[in-house]
């Protein structure tokens, strides 16, 4: 089996015999008004919420530097994560919802939406490299 893709500040503590994941931030994402999220047990959902607190962290970042934001208004969308059994499906939509309900025709189980977030085709791209593993 694979080994899982690592995720930037995210991390995993034992508790009471669980293995539980929690997005960490650094004192200087706490400055900027981040803080700790238990993201839950360790596996694919908790890693996707770590994925999202990540590029909302680069968002902020580039933000607090005075960057003009990485989307373009005519290219914007949303990348989604969608739990269909035991995989995940990483898309971009204008529409993330109604493109979950064309989606579920095709698979065998419902999916569930995990998160989506404000992003572009090419975040997309890198977050399926990412978690190519």
């Amino acid at each position: 089996m694979s080994r899982p893709a690592k995720i930037a500040y995210y991390v995993i503590r034992e508790r009471h015999g669980r293995k539980l994941g929690y997005w960490c931030p650094t004192p200087r994402m706490k400055a900027l008004g981040f803080s700790l999220v238990p993201c839950g047990e360790d596996g694919p959902e908790a890693r996707a919420q770590a994925a999202l607190w990540t590029a909302r962290w680069q968002e902020a970042r580039a933000a607090s530097r005075g960057e003009p934001p990485a989307i373009s208004p005519s290219r914007s969308g949303y990348v989604y994560f969608l739990r269909c059994g035991d995989r995940i499906k990483i898309g971009f939509s204008k529409q993330p919802l109604s493109r979950a309900g064309e989606l579920a025709t095709g698979m065998p189980d419902k999916p569930s939406m995990i998160a989506a977030f404000r992003g572009t085709k090419a975040e997309e791209t890198r977050l399926h490299r990412r978690f190519d593993a």
